[in-house]
């Protein structure tokens, strides 16, 4: 991820919207690792590039980790993390992809973010500050209560989610019905794409 990160800076005119499908749980990540990865996502903010990341198809746990297992790059303040929902390519109402719901395939991925916790302008708060009152209205209102051990002070994801449930693709000339995260970040990036353009066309800069 960094040396690409790295190549992608080195470029003369690099592309304005980058889609990410790699995650890894922040508990495999060295922490020196991962700020080196947010310190090249912020200068490539800096140069105009928008960097977008699958939020992962495992809930708030992965398949390598048990219990809570917050997720990188898709839990860094430097990427858009892009979650999945499933129901109107099939005429129902839209709701968070789960596996163990009408036909999800997936479990979109989300939580809170374990070592992504020192952005507030608030010296009392280590939640990102653009998401305070998200943040803590979540924890104050959702019913159940969630299984104990999850994180309540650090950045929540995903960012925005959209349809990433059954999508047909050609794989070698194969049709094929594919659900994911994968499909859904990719989705949300071309659209990042046609609002860089209008903005062009308009004399403005990219969104970054």
């Amino acid at each position: 991820m960094f040396d690409w990160l790295l190549s992608v800076a080195a470029m003369t005119s690099p592309p304005l919207v980058l889609s990410v499908s790699w995650g890894e749980p922040e508990s495999d990540i060295t922490a020196s690792y991962m700020t080196s990865v947010n310190n090249e996502a912020i200068i490539l903010s800096t140069m105009g590039v928008t960097l977008v990341a699958a939020s992962g198809d495992d809930g708030a746990n992965t398949r390598t980790a048990c219990g809570y297992a917050p997720d990188f790059p898709s839990g860094s303040a430097y990427f858009t993390a892009v979650g999945a929902t499933n129901g109107p390519q099939a005429g129902r109402a839209e709701v968070t992809c789960q596996s163990d719901l009408n036909g999800g395939v997936i479990t979109s991925g989300g939580g809170i973010s374990n070592l992504y916790r020192a952005t507030s302008t608030s010296a009392t708060s280590s939640i990102p500050y653009w998401q305070n009152s998200q943040v803590t209205n979540y924890f104050s209102t959702v019913s159940p209560k969630p299984a104990a051990g999850y994180q309540t002070a650090g950045r929540g994801y995903p960012d925005v989610s959209l349809l990433g449930n059954a999508y047909i693709t050609y794989i070698a000339g194969s049709q094929q019905s594919l659900s994911g995260t994968s499909a859904s970040a990719p989705v949300f990036a071309g659209m990042v794409s046609l609002v860089n353009a209008a903005r062009k066309a308009a004399g403005k800069s990219s969104l970054g």
